[in-house]
């Protein structure tokens, strides 16, 4: 392999680190914002055209925050989302990630907490 060969390599190698970890800092600011009832830190990680589905709920990416916020608050006094499992496949500019999160939070209605899977995101 010629110097200029892998000097390409390197920098194609630095460019695809630099991807995954700018993919995975989005995934944690909106775990998060979530975490500090942050309506512009969680709608922050959305394009302005991007839509958030979460089950049956689907809500453009600006209006995410506050439909987070509302869904939270009612469930919880307070909680904590933990990144678990993330892959990353990037081709070019395109990238298609999924990262499995674990949460516990306390009932609004007690000292009872809970534990349990939360859902899988998508950037």
């Amino acid at each position: 392999m010629s110097t200029q060969d892998a000097f390409e390599q390197l920098r194609r190698d630095v460019q695809y680190v630099k991807d995954r970890i700018a993919i995975l800092d989005c995934i944690a600011k909106q775990a998060r914002g979530h975490d500090r009832h942050d309506t512009e830190l969680m709608s922050s990680v959305y394009q302005d055209d991007g839509i958030g589905e979460h089950g049956s709920a689907v809500n453009r990416g600006p209006e995410y925050g506050a439909w987070a916020n509302d869904v939270h608050t009612a469930a919880f006094a307070d909680h904590l989302h933990n990144i678990t499992t993330h892959t990353c496949e990037i081709d070019g500019a395109t990238s298609i990630a999924s990262s499995a999160a674990t949460r516990s939070g306390r009932s609004p209605f007690g000292a009872a907490r809970s534990s349990g899977p939360s859902r899988r995101m998508r950037p």
